[in-house]
C-alpha cells in the first residue's frame, strides 16, 4: 500500500516539476530578452 502512495507522489512531482520547467524556461527567456534589452541601452549609452 505504501508504493501505491510513493507512486502518486512520484507522478505528482513529476507533473508538477514538468509544469515548474515551462515557467522556468518562460522565465529564463524574459530574463535574457530584458538583458539582452539592457545590453543594447548600455552599449548606445557609450
Amino acid at each position: 500500500d505504501e508504493a501505491i502512495c510513493n507512486m502518486d507522489q512520484v507522478k505528482k512531482v513529476k507533473a508538477f516539476s514538468e509544469a515548474d520547467e515551462g515557467k522556468i524556461l518562460e522565465a529564463y527567456n524574459l530574463i535574457k530578452q530584458v538583458k539582452g534589452n539592457f545590453d543594447i541601452l548600455v552599449e548606445k549609452n557609450k
